[in-house]
C-alpha cells in the first residue's frame, strides 16, 4: 500500500519469514567466499551473510553453478565499513535470467527482514 501523508510518500511493503539453514555444500566454491551464515527466505531467495564487504565486493559466482545448486536466487551481504552505510549486498537471480541485478528492489525486502 502507498500512501502520501504530507510531503511523504509512505510505502508498506511485506516482511518476510527467513530459517536460518546450513550453508550449501560448496558455496565458497560456486560464489566465491565462505559465508558466516545462510538464510532462506519464505519469497525463495537465499541470503548468505559474509564477514567483509570485501569478500561481497570480490566475489564472482558460477552462475549456471549456482543455479544448480539451487542457489538461483541468491543476496550476498556483509556490514559495511563506512559510517553512513549500514550494510552492502549483491543479487544474483540466474534462476530467473539474470545474472546480477544492480536495482533488486524487492529482494531489498528480503534484507529489511533480517533487520527487524
Amino acid at each position: 500500500m502507498i500512501r502520501q501523508e504530507g510531503d511523504w510518500i509512505v510505502m508498506n511493503f511485506p516482511v518476510y519469514a527467513l530459517t536460518q539453514i546450513e550453508v550449501p555444500a560448496g558455496f565458497k566454491k560456486i560464489a566465491g567466499f565462505e559465508p558466516l551464515e545462510a538464510w532462506s527466505s519464505n519469497d525463495d531467495w537465499i541470503i548468505a551473510i559474509a564477514g567483509t564487504e570485501k569478500e561481497i565486493y570480490s566475489a564472482k559466482p558460477d552462475f549456471n553453478a549456482l543455479t544448480g545448486k539451487g542457489l538461483g536466487h541468491l543476496m550476498i551481504t556483509a556490514p559495511s565499513t563506512e559510517a553512513n552505510i549500514d550494510f552492502v549486498v549483491r543479487c544474483f537471480a540466474p534462476r530467473s535470467g539474470i545474472n546480477e541485478d544492480p536495482v533488486t528492489g524487492s529482494a531489498q525486502l528480503c534484507i529489511d527482514s533480517f533487520m527487524v
